[in-house]
């Protein structure tokens, strides 16, 4: 590709092809070779195979893909290349169980919806659009007591649950984004270690 440095000098008159009339044209090609190469970078940071990996959490944002602790910089590139194959899936129990399993890749995760046992539910065809979630986390804990039974918490801990820090926020969060915007979740049963943990 011919550069605009070379361009504007070449394309200059020919009283103006001595020394110092060519590098007063260079300069001037130079300062537009600039402004592509500038325009070349802003359009490359945007795609998630050309950025530089300080640019990947904002497209990682921008669809609602944010990086998991097994991420490296080129799997999370692969990940947000492939984000409208994954996408495809948005809304639907393949979807949140594949972006749990993407996160917690041992969590199990299993969906029941009404559907699939009205009697759950309480056999009432309103709750039509009601799902639970089971899941398996090695790292949480049931909730402990103080003393004679009162539930604590340090700041660590989420109360009454002892799961790392923002991992309950973040599995909500993972849930309101794939979810379907009819469905309603209506109860997150978490099997740790120590026992069972109902949330919401």
């Amino acid at each position: 590709m011919t550069l605009y440095t070379d361009w504007q000098a070449d394309a200059a008159p020919v009283w103006l092809q001595r020394t110092n009339g060519r590098a007063w044209h260079e300069a001037h090609g130079l300062i537009k070779d600039v402004a592509v190469d500038a325009c070349r970078v802003a359009t490359k940071a945007g795609w998630p195979l050309a950025t530089p990996a300080d640019g990947l959490p904002f497209i990682g944002s921008e669809r609602s893909l944010p990086r998991v602790p097994d991420d490296t910089d080129d799997t999370y590139r692969e990940t947000l290349h492939s984000a409208w194959d994954l996408w495809e899936y948005g809304g639907t129990e393949q979807g949140i169980i594949a972006a749990l399993v993407r996160r917690w890749p041992s969590c199990a995760p299993n969906i029941l919806t009404y559907w699939d046992n009205p009697s759950y539910f309480g056999s009432d065809d309103a709750k039509w659009a009601q799902w639970r979630l089971a899941v398996t986390m090695s790292t949480w804990g049931a909730a402990q007591t103080w003393g004679s039974g009162p539930l604590w918490g340090e700041p660590n801990l989420t109360w009454g649950i002892t799961a790392p820090v923002g991992e309950v926020e973040e599995l909500l969060s993972i849930i309101a984004t794939w979810n379907a915007g009819y469905a309603v979740c209506v109860a997150v049963v978490v099997t740790t270690p120590s026992g069972d943990i109902t949330i919401l």
